[in-house]
């Protein structure tokens, strides 16, 4: 049927007017959440940034070595999500952009109830086994092994509870109010900031159990009443309940878990090995400069993946509706902004010993060497911070299952090669990270590309 050239105008009008109601709604949520994020986020950084050196102070350098490295352990409890937080985020979000209230609802009651059992289970798992591990041996610490024993106790249990409550911010993600959920977390962010404090002054017995206490407990307390408040108000739409917990949406939802479950393993390999490597080879206190150094550029990292947090839901939005201009442009802007980061980067590694000096004083010593290989850490990592957004947003994590694994298999080894045998040190194990996630830096550039260019096929399409 032929249209007369009115109509096809009208229409033409029509579609570019749906589009550009489309793509500026959909932008203005994201840099909304983006900014909230980010000014939530400096005030977390400023409450840790003065964390560190009243914590170093209080529990002296080498045990703050000391709680850093079990903080590494209890990070190995993120294979116990099963993946089940990114792929409920996924689904609340496809549910959500098609409003599907009722199918969301069911996804959140179930992942509760299941989550929950699985943390549960590794709680009384490890009531059974702690006594009985060799933790100073581990750790390569001189300290009590009992006083040992009562800290792991404490974060491991207090990391369980707050993981299962924390899929409020999986929620909250989902429904692109990522803004919100910066907020809570800087809140939790002061709360624990202030703990520290108190406990610096007026507790001066089993200090490395007080900060355990007030880290672990603090958060789980501000998560359980976020969520009583939220699922009542902001979040009400997607409120938890018994009566829709179904085992069909656990299973549906096994399949993306399974494989976000395999990119977290990996990520535990490269990014919280290295400082159970640095203690193993050097000793507890030589984790301090290291985490120095990645505090200092671990600012602008987490400060730029605020930023990119709402894109994930954005592109999963954007692809249920088949918004492909929206994500090309998407795209655009989120490179313009890693530009903008990269230079950041350079400018703090410029600054570096000055910021050292403001923030620590002559408390530790961080070699330039560290500095520099920590800051083509942080290019790297923003960069693959960007693709990984779009290609989980878009649910396209098969081709990153395998790449992060060849990169999670090469990263101990390089580490251990040039930190000992070219005796590099901590700098080493840092460059060895650069190394082995620059393996995703290409082949998930090479994949976004394709994919918003409609030309992925293959294993580039999955």
């Amino acid at each position: 049927m032929n249209l007369a050239p009115s109509a096809i105008r009208a229409e033409l009008q029509r579609l570019r007017q749906h589009s550009w109601q489309s793509f500026s709604g959909r932008t203005r949520t994201t840099w909304l959440n983006s900014l909230l994020g980010v000014v939530a986020r400096l005030g977390g950084i400023v409450s840790t940034l003065y964390a560190v050196p009243l914590t170093i102070d209080y529990l002296t350098p080498a045990v703050y070595g000391l709680w850093l490295t079990i903080g590494s352990i209890t990070a190995l409890q993120l294979i116990t999500d099963l993946g089940i937080a990114n792929g409920l985020r996924n689904r609340l979000a496809e549910a959500w952009a098609a409003n599907n209230w009722p199918e969301a609802r069911a996804y959140l009651s179930t992942a509760y109830v299941y989550y929950g059992l699985v943390q549960f289970a590794l709680i009384i798992v490890f009531l059974v086994v702690y006594r009985y591990i060799p933790w100073q041996h581990l750790l390569t610490a001189q300290y009590d092994n009992a006083t040992l024993q009562r800290v792991l106790l404490v974060v491991v249990v207090t990391t369980s509870v707050r993981s299962v409550a924390d899929l409020l911010s999986c929620s909250l993600l989902a429904v692109q109010k990522s803004g919100l959920a910066a907020l809570l977390q800087l809140l939790i962010s002061i709360s624990t900031l202030t703990g520290i404090w108190l406990v610096a002054k007026f507790v001066q017995q089993d200090r490395l159990w007080a900060v355990a206490l007030v880290s672990g407990l603090l958060p789980v307390l501000l998560l359980s009443i976020a969520s009583l408040i939220l699922y009542r108000t902001t979040l009400r739409k997607l409120r938890p309940t018994w009566r829709l917990i179904d085992s069909r949406q656990a299973r549906s939802l096994l399949p993306l878990s399974s494989s976000f479950l395999v990119i977290q393993l990996t990520v535990l390999v490269i990014y919280h090995t290295d400082n159970l490597l640095i203690a193993y080879l050097y000793g507890p206190a030589a984790v301090t400069p290291y985490a120095i150094a990645l505090r200092c550029f671990g600012a602008l990292i987490l400060l730029f993946s605020v930023v990119l947090t709402p894109y994930w839901s954005a592109f999963t939005e954007a692809y249920v509706k088949k918004d492909t201009v929206w994500m090309q442009s998407a795209y655009r802007h989120m490179q313009r902004l890693w530009l903008v980061y990269a230079f950041g980067v350079l400018l703090v590694f410029g600054l570096s010993d000055q910021l050292y000096a403001y923030w620590i004083n002559d408390r530790v010593h961080v070699p330039w060497q560290l500095s520099a290989c920590m800051a083509l850490f942080a290019a790297i990592n923003g960069w693959n911070t960007i693709t990984a957004s779009i290609s989980n947003g878009l649910s396209k994590v098969r081709l990153q299952v395998y790449y992060s694994v060849i990169a999670a298999a090469i990263n101990i080894p390089l580490s251990l090669f040039l930190a000992r045998n070219l005796s590099l040190g901590s700098t080493g194990i840092i460059l060895a990270t650069v190394g082995s996630l620059f393996i995703c830096t290409v082949c998930s550039t090479k994949q976004v590309y394709k994919l918003l260019s409609g030309t992925a096929t293959g294993i580039w399409n999955r």
